[in-house]
């Protein structure tokens, strides 16, 4: 199935959030759909086909010569006993392919059954009660393990025995998604982040790509080659590297300098990660191999590597497409500074059950279904995300990619969730903000690191 097939689905979803959130009121008209079509990037017939969709819902009203309106009844609740309310309370490539690939595979095995997809654009900690208090009742969340830390699990129901081999799951993908020893959300993939590259840009630029290990020193050396300017001028033709200040990228190059958060004050390898920042910051602005306005965007990051601007990228599974792309992607080893054991940042998506779910036992055989070995094995060959079980994986990709992405048993267990790398007091969010002047080249390494951990443990 085509990522074209999932569009409609996709549409549709953003569309029933802003009618089941009160933000499209009851007869308001839509925007004309030359505009839709502008404003969310999609097709015609993909865009006629959600409105097609919302409209047998019962949720818009088609007025020849006059366009699409909300329907003057809509009701939040309305929904049958046999219907599952998905929440993506954030944007990624799993939100909008993987979870149409499973509602799709889901609703064939069990066609009396309807899954309706939503999707905010945003995330707090008190994003269900906030949903809530507009009369949306989600029966199933999708969570980010660096988000999940955040939600209050009194909100959830613990997922025992959800999921059917654990022990062919990695114990720290598992553990990603407990509190309190109990799993409130059963892992559906995960993906380490990897350095990719584009290799016509190496061949052009006449660097060699490295099969096993680099150092930081020789990848930096690369970024500058793979760094062309366009007729000698002040613009550039490409850039060796794209940096992202995303807490699910960069951390990743100071792990491989050494950061670890060995204890509880997280004062254990500062002088590592003072190091690590340093050298982002000489790539950022000594070296120009990085496109700087980009660092706070890393959909704009993958857009420039897409369109062949970028020669390398710290990415991951979740991001960038494996197994459908414009150029043949290469994934390269992580740079490490010598003596240090190479591992990798992780991320995850996982499968959450509402307490106020209006059927808890169906929520939570879509789980079941998401979980099973055969549509972790569909998912992973069909876009190239990868399963949560190890013999799938084994399977579906090979060895060298099973190395370099690190996603062997022995890999993983060297590998961190963000979670794990910096003390709980640092919301994800807050961290990032407050990281926007070292980005922008207005703080050194050394005072952003003394600033983070002074305050909270002086």
């Amino acid at each position: 199935m085509k990522r074209n097939d999932f569009r409609y689905v996709e549409m549709a979803g953003l569309l029933r959030t802003e009618i089941m959130s009160g933000y499209l009121q009851p007869g308001q008209y839509l925007l004309p759909e030359t505009e839709l079509c502008r404003k969310y990037a999609i097709s015609r017939n993909s865009l006629r086909q959600a409105l097609d969709l919302l409209t047998e819902e019962g949720l818009l009203v088609r007025q020849r010569g006059r366009g699409n309106r909300v329907a003057d009844r809509v009701r939040p609740d309305g929904y049958g006993p046999n219907t599952l309310v998905l929440l993506s309370p954030y944007r990624s490539s799993f939100a909008e392919e993987g979870l149409p690939l499973l509602v799709s595979a889901f609703r064939r095995d069990y066609p009396d059954v309807d899954v309706k997809l939503l999707y905010t654009g945003y995330l707090a900690d008190t994003i269900m009660r906030d949903l809530t208090g507009f009369g949306v009742k989600p029966d199933l969340v999708l969570a980010w393990d660096r988000h999940f830390i955040e939600f209050d699990r009194r909100e959830f129901v613990p997922l025992t025995r959800i999921v059917p081999d654990e022990a062919d799951v990695p114990g720290k993908l598992l553990q990603a998604f407990r509190k309190q020893d109990e799993l409130y959300a059963a892992p559906v993939t995960y993906s380490p982040v990897f350095l990719a590259c584009n290799p016509a840009l190496f061949e052009a630029a006449g660097v060699h790509m490295p099969a096993l290990e680099w150092s930081m020193e020789q990848f930096a050396e690369a970024a500058k080659r793979l760094t062309r300017d366009e007729g000698g001028g002040m613009l550039r033709e490409t850039y060796g590297f794209g940096l992202s200040g995303s807490l699910i990228r960069w951390p990743v190059l100071a792990m491989n300098f050494g950061y670890r958060r060995e204890t509880e004050d997280g004062r254990s390898g500062l002088d590592r990660l003072e190091e690590a920042l340093g050298f982002m910051q000489r790539l950022l602005y000594r070296d120009r191999v990085c496109p700087v306005s980009a660092v706070g965007d890393w959909l704009f990051l993958n857009e420039l590597f897409e369109d062949g601007r970028l020669a390398m990228l710290l990415t991951t599974t979740l991001a960038t497409p494996m197994r459908r792309r414009p150029f043949p992607l290469r994934v390269l080893p992580l740079p490490r500074q010598p003596g240090v054991t190479s591992g990798s940042l992780a991320i995850a998506n996982g499968l959450m059950v509402s307490r106020s779910a209006s059927n808890p036992e169906l929520a939570r055989r879509f789980i079941e279904y998401a979980v099973r070995h055969d549509f972790q094995r569909r998912m992973s060959q069909q876009t190239g995300f990868l399963s949560i079980y190890d013999s799938v994986n084994r399977d579906v990709w090979s060895a060298y990619e099973r190395s370099v992405l690190g996603i062997d048993r022995e890999r993983m267990d060297r590998s961190c969730f963000i979670h794990d790398l910096f003390p709980v007091f640092f919301k994800p969010q807050e961290l990032e903000g407050r990281m926007k002047p070292f980005w922008a080249g207005l703080e050194s390494p050394r005072h952003l690191v003394a600033s983070l951990f002074a305050d909270r443990n002086g």
